[in-house]
This record gives structure tokens, sequence and C-alpha cells, in this order.
């Protein structure tokens, strides 16, 4: 594994330091349905250390963390405009292992449950009727 960044600590080209933002999307995104989604094993798939992955990033001035949350906040989104999945469904499809986590998680993100977000799309409940 790669535990530097060629030239030491120092800023990366833009150009590059971006390019592992996106690939550091694309492996999360793939681990999201089966719950790989440590930075352990993304840094792993990418070839890298967690630190020098954190690294990186922090040359994008993103964190991990973070990303995971905006890509599980995006895909459960689009997953909740499909009526045919239930919710401990969407829930697992996010590397969630109980309902539970993802509707905290969902409330903290949006400060609606799951359900509640469901029904405003389909333009009931008082957060439709407010014109939110």
């Amino acid at each position: 594994m790669e535990d530097f960044d060629g030239a030491g600590d120092g800023p990366m080209p833009t150009d590059q330091a971006g390019g592992w933002v996106g690939a550091s999307e694309a492996a999360i995104t793939a681990g999201l349905s089966d719950g790989r989604v440590s930075i352990g094993r993304v840094a792993a798939e990418l070839g890298l250390s967690e630190r020098t992955l954190q690294r990186r990033l922090g040359h994008s001035e993103r964190r991990y963390t973070d990303m995971l949350d905006a890509l599980r906040q995006a895909q459960a989104e689009q997953l909740l405009r499909d009526p045919r999945l239930s919710l401990v469904e969407i829930a697992l499809s996010l590397g969630y292992s109980e309902h539970s986590a993802f509707t905290r998680a969902f409330k903290r993100w949006t400060a609606l449950t799951p359900q509640a977000y469901r029904h405003r799309l389909r333009g009931f409940g008082p957060a439709a009727a407010a014109g939110d």
C-alpha cells in the first residue's frame, strides 16, 4: 500500500485530488448494498492506506464520513420514490443493519422520517400542505 502522496504531504494538483474524490465515491456507492462502506475497505480497494485516503480527500476539503452520508442520503431519497420498496429494504440496501439506524440518519439529514418523506412526495402531510 502506498503511504505517501509522492512528494510528501504537500498540496496535490486539483485534478488529481478531485480524482480521488470521484474514485472514493464510486467505491462507496459500490459497497453500499452489502454494507461494505468502511474507510478501510474503500482505501484498500483504491490501493491506499486509510490515512493516505483521508489525506488525499482532505486536499479536496472532503471528509470520508461526510461523503458517505451525502451518498447515502441521495440514494435514500431516490429509493424512497419507489413505493414498492419497504423501508427495511431501503435501509439494508444503504448498508444499515437495522431499520432504526436508517430512520435516525434520515431524520438527521432531512428533519423527516423516511415515511413522512414518502408522504410528502405524494403530496400528503403538513409539509406538503405548507408548500415545502
